[in-house]
């Protein structure tokens, strides 16, 4: 015969079975309407008492937990197969979904039930989980802080914060950066590029080393000491052409049309006032 406190307990593990806590879920359809929201399938079945397993039917219309808040926050895409952490609610959610917000009463007396809940991203098992570095196209460690799309794809990129402190952007595709102004402090700058373009009025301050060859389409204007070490050639014709300078000196050598200004020789030389004829 059941005892009294058999009964009981019945009932309680009955009423218990009822209420809906948390469970793991995967993404069955996304809905992109004023917001994100999506149905989830529950990952883990109901048992019966015989042992069988029975399939949860799908929870329609979640909304999904992303951090942010009104102003700003983190927003990143969500997939059908994705795997989420279904939280369920203390009461109903339609009047709340529906509304602004705020608080409102329950759509009715209902408690813990199943289409009651919001659904919890960045959830996976040890098979899936993108934090597994061969799934990542670029080098990946567990250790860094990683702002990353695309993962594993050929278009893969991140903006990766390495625990030694250094800053890694990976992409092989554009960047680019839109603002008023743009500070850079460094102790050192390296650019690597097959070509460079600069649209802008640029002004150089300090020592500025060229190395190979150099083209300059338009004026050059030098206001100060320029010293150039190696061999000058300016091609172009006479009429324009011309340096304009208080004192210009070459310290090897210096040929002007042809002549030798170094140790050459005048022809036409005659003593008296006259002028003597050109170099030779």
């Amino acid at each position: 015969m059941t005892s009294l406190g058999e009964v009981i307990s019945g009932m309680i593990d009955e009423s218990l079975s009822r209420i809906n806590t948390a469970l793991p879920g995967v993404v069955a359809a996304v809905r992109q309407e004023n917001g994100v929201f999506v149905d989830v399938q529950p990952a883990v079945h109901m048992l019966a008492e015989n042992g069988d397993s029975l399939p949860r039917s799908v929870i329609l219309n979640v909304p999904v937990l992303m951090p942010q808040s009104s102003t700003g926050g983190l927003q990143f895409e969500i997939n059908v197969g994705d795997t989420v952490f279904i939280l369920y609610s203390q009461r109903g959610l339609e009047t709340w979904k529906a509304g602004d917000g705020k608080a409102d009463a329950p759509s009715d007396r209902r408690m813990f039930d199943v289409r009651d809940c919001v659904a919890l991203p960045c959830v996976f098992t040890k098979s899936v989980t993108p934090g597994n570095p061969s799934k990542h196209t670029y080098p990946h460690s567990t250790s860094d802080v990683v702002l990353v799309h695309n993962i594993g794809k050929a278009n893969e990129v991140e903006i990766r914060l390495k625990k030694s402190g250094d800053v890694v952007i990976n992409t092989n595709q554009n960047v680019t950066v839109n603002c008023k102004n743009i500070d850079v402090n460094c102790t050192a700058a390296t650019v690597t590029a097959s070509t460079a373009v600069v649209n802008a009025t640029t002004t150089v301050n300090g020592v500025t080393t060229i190395n190979g060859n150099t083209t300059i389409n338009g004026n050059v204007i030098i206001s100060g000491t320029t010293a150039m070490a190696g061999a000058l050639t300016v091609a172009a014709p006479a009429s324009a052409t011309m340096m304009t300078a208080p004192t210009i000196a070459a310290v090897t050598s210096l040929t002007v049309n042809g002549k030798q200004m170094a140790n050459h020789i005048h022809s036409g030389v005659q003593n008296g006032t006259g002028n003597t004829g050109g170099p030779v």
